[in-house]
C-alpha cells in the first residue's frame, strides 16, 4: 500500500506541534486532570485551586500550638528543610501534613530519618512513635499532650539536650521509651509505668540522675544506661529488673546493698540475671557481697 505524499507531510507537521507544546506542570506534578472546558476556564480553575491551597497554607503557618491553630491532630504540618519539588520549585517549611511525611499505621506513627527538628503533632491514637535519625534538641511537655494511648517513644540518635518536665510523666500508659545516642545530661521525669528505659550513649552523670529515680517503678524490666558518665549504680533498683547494663562508665565501687540486702540473708533477686559491668574502673573480686544475692555473677573485670 502506497501511502500519499501529502498525508505524510500532514503527519510530520501534527507530530512536531505536538513535540513542541509545552508539557502541563500540574499534569507532571501528579494533579489530577484539569476539567474540560475552554482554555481561560482550565486557567482560571487552576488560579482558584491556588488559592484555596495558598490560603490552607497560610493558615497553618499562623498556628503554634497543637491544639489551638485550628487543626486536627495529625493533619497539621510538619517543619522540614525546604529543598525543590519535582518542578524545581522550592518547598517552603511547614509544607506536609505528619501522615504524609510520616507513615501513619494501624496506631504506629513512623517518621524516621526527616530532618525533623521538633517533635510533629500526632493523630490522638498513636500508640507507638518513632522519629529515630532526625535533629530534634528540646522534647516539649506540649508535645505530647494528650496522648493517653502512647505505649512506645523511640527518638534515638537525635541530639537531645533536654526534656521538659512532666514531657513523659503526663502519659498514662507509656511503658517504653528509648532516648539512646543523644545529648542528655539529666535524668528526664519518667513515669512508673514503665518497663524498658534505654538511656544508651549520652552524657549522664551521676548528679544528674535523682536520688530513689527508679525505685517506685516497679515494672521496670530493662535498664540500659552503658556508654554514659555514671560513677556509681543509680540505687535502690526495682525487684522487677532483669536487665541492668552499665558498662563503659566510670563505675570504681559496688556497696553491698547495691544488689543485695545486707540485713536479710534470705534475700534473693531471682530476676536480675544480666548485669554488664565491663568497661568500667572497678575489680569485682573487691566486691563479692556486692551481689551475693544474684543468680549470675556481673559481667565486668575481676
Amino acid at each position: 500500500m502506497r501511502v500519499p505524499p501529502s498525508l505524510l507531510v500532514a503527519l510530520v507537521s501534527v507530530l512536531g506541534m505536538a513535540w513542541t507544546l509545552p508539557m502541563d506542570p500540574y499534569l507532571l506534578a501528579g494533579e489530577e486532570e484539569l476539567p474540560p472546558g475552554t482554555y481561560e476556564e482550565q486557567d482560571r480553575y487552576m488560579r482558584e485551586e491556588e488559592h484555596v491551597f495558598h490560603q490552607a497554607q497560610l493558615q497553618v503557618e499562623g498556628s503554634t500550638d497543637h491544639e489551638e491553630g485550628g487543626l486536627e491532630a495529625g493533619s497539621a504540618l510538619v517543619a522540614t528543610d525546604s529543598k525543590p519539588d519535582l518542578l524545581g520549585r522550592e518547598a517552603k517549611p511547614h509544607d506536609l501534613p505528619t501522615c504524609l511525611l510520616c507513615v501513619c499505621l494501624h496506631g504506629s506513627v513512623y517518621c524516621d530519618d526527616h530532618k525533623l527538628k521538633t517533635v510533629p503533632p500526632l493523630p490522638k491514637d498513636t500508640t507507638y512513635f518513632y522519629a529515630r535519625y532526625n535533629n530534634i534538641h528540646t522534647i516539649r511537655k506540649a508535645d505530647f499532650t494528650g496522648y493517653d494511648q502512647l505505649k512506645r517513644i523511640d527518638i534515638s540518635n537525635n541530639a537531645i539536650e533536654e526534656v521538659e518536665e512532666d514531657a513523659f510523666k503526663q502519659l498514662p500508659a507509656l511503658s517504653e521509651v528509648l532516648l539512646a545516642d543523644n545529648s542528655l545530661t539529666v535524668l528526664p521525669g519518667l513515669p512508673n509505668t514503665l518497663t524498658h528505659l534505654d538511656l544508651r550513649k549520652n552524657h549522664l552523670t551521676s548528679d544528674g540522675i535523682k536520688a530513689e529515680a527508679f525505685q517506685n517503678m516497679e515494672n521496670l524490666n530493662f535498664l540500659y544506661l552503658s556508654d554514659n558518665n555514671l560513677d556509681f549504680v543509680p540505687v535502690p533498683l526495682p525487684d522487677s529488673l532483669k536487665v541492668l547494663h552499665l558498662q563503659n562508665n566510670n563505675i570504681q565501687h559496688l556497696q553491698d546493698d547495691t544488689f543485695c540486702n545486707p540485713k536479710d540473708l534470705h534475700y534473693f533477686r531471682k530476676g536480675l540475671e544480666d548485669i554488664r559491668l565491663d568497661g568500667n574502673p572497678i575489680n569485682l573480686s573487691n566486691s563479692a557481697d556486692a551481689y551475693t544475692c544474684l543468680p549470675r555473677t556481673p559481667t565486668g573485670r575481676f
